[in-house]
């Protein structure tokens, strides 16, 4: 019989969890300089060779939990972020959502890569996603955001995901998913066909960062890849697995 699967770390006091992380990076010299790297727990910023790397201190987020990343990238600067493992989204004790909100801004000139590991929706939780970009000038964007719904064996909880993109004020995109328990036929052939890993990966930039030679669908095996351009120098490619 395997062993019973682990469980969050009890919040301190047992009540909601509200912490933040910000990230500033400015060009120097042609060579990008992270100014600040602050985070409160349960995360935690490390940084290795080019890319500043997200951390877990404690398991989190939990049902109720608040998360805050603020990323600015400053004139010139090219911002790469990653995580070092999957993110287990865990229910609450008394069904209360949890957030995870980036706030992030990108100056002229300057670009930023996103692309943590997975978001796994742990069966019974409720969690939102949620992702503003500013863009000035020529800034590029490249975000990738990847939902596993629930682990092996079991029902997978709630999970929404927004992005939403300005450039120069100007709205140039905004797009959502939702997927989960709660929703209607969330594993029917209109939704997910019976898959449990989604991928959503959006560029924007010029016509080299975005890869404008990629074709509109691909199909490998049991996966489906579509590619969407909502604008001009506008991608957004979505995956099931």
């Amino acid at each position: 019989m395997g062993a019973a699967p682990p469980r969050p770390l009890a919040h301190p006091g047992g009540g909601r969890l509200k912490a933040a992380a910000c990230i500033v990076a400015e060009s120097v010299d042609g060579r990008t300089v992270y100014r600040v790297l602050r985070a409160e727990a349960p995360m935690a910023l490390r940084r290795v060779d080019d890319a500043v790397f997200l951390v877990s201190s404690a398991a989190h987020p939990v049902g109720g939990d608040e998360l805050v990343v603020r990323i600015d990238a400053g004139p010139g600067a090219h911002v790469v972020v990653r995580s070092v493992a999957a993110m287990l989204v865990w229910p609450g004790p008394a069904g209360e959502s949890s957030t995870l909100r980036y706030e992030v801004s990108v100056a002229a000139g300057g670009s930023i890569d996103v692309a943590p590991e997975p978001t796994v929706a742990v069966s019974g939780c409720r969690h939102r996603n949620e992702v503003t970009v500013d863009l000035t000038g020529d800034a590029r964007l490249r975000w990738r955001d990847e939902v596993v719904l629930g682990r092996a064996g079991e029902a997978p909880g709630n999970l929404a995901s927004t992005i939403r993109v300005t450039r120069d004020g100007r709205l140039v995109l905004a797009t959502g998913t939702r997927v989960g328990g709660d929703v209607v036929a969330w594993s029917g052939p209109a939704v997910t066909a019976g898959r449990r890993r989604l991928v959503t990966e959006v560029r924007v930039g010029d016509d080299a960062w975005v890869g404008g030679d990629v074709p509109p669908i691909v199909v490998e095996g049991n996966g489906l890849v579509a590619r969407h351009e909502p604008a001009p120098r506008v991608v957004v490619v979505t995956g099931l697995a």
